[in-house]
């Protein structure tokens, strides 16, 4: 399988070809098994948000142009992404665990908050944040309820 260049920026962590290739209306709109997960580009974003974000961040320390260019802000891609995916694919079940987008975001908040307790410093994401994008344009979960408490694989709000 050919692995398509939103999801390899996704991974690499390239911005700029991902702000690039969303400025020249590239698809999001489909699943890709090149790694046996059967993900879509949101199920990548939002694996990867956190280490985007601090990427994002750190880009902003090094140049002042940088810091004034909104165009790399990470909410406004992750916005996009949303706004141009069909709700098949933005609440679409990955075959490994059955996750979609809004499973993978609960489930690194909670790791966060776990994470957060035993550290003093870092950066801190506001999942809650996304989830509420996601929320906004009728995400829906597999191992979550409407309320973002855990209540077990097939048994989320995605399956009412």
């Amino acid at each position: 399988n050919k692995i398509r260049l939103i999801n390899y920026s996704i991974k690499k962590l390239n911005i700029e070809v991902i702000y690039c290739l969303l400025k020249n209306n590239v698809d999001i709109n489909f699943k890709e098994d090149e790694d046996g997960l059967s993900n879509t580009p949101l199920h990548y974003l939002a694996s990867n948000l956190s280490e985007i974000i601090k990427k994002t961040k750190t880009y902003r320390y090094k140049t002042r142009e940088f810091c004034f260019n909104r165009k790399f802000c990470v909410y406004d891609i992750f916005k996009t992404f949303l706004e141009r995916m069909s709700i098949h694919f933005i609440n679409y079940k990955n075959k490994k665990k059955g996750e979609t987008a809004l499973d993978i975001l609960y489930t690194k908040r909670t790791k966060e908050c776990k994470f957060k307790s035993k550290r003093k410093s870092g950066i801190g994401i506001n999942y809650n944040l996304f989830i509420k994008l996601l929320r906004n344009k009728d995400g829906r979960s597999n191992y979550y309820d409407i309320n973002g408490v855990k209540v077990g694989r097939g048994k989320g709000d995605i399956n009412i």
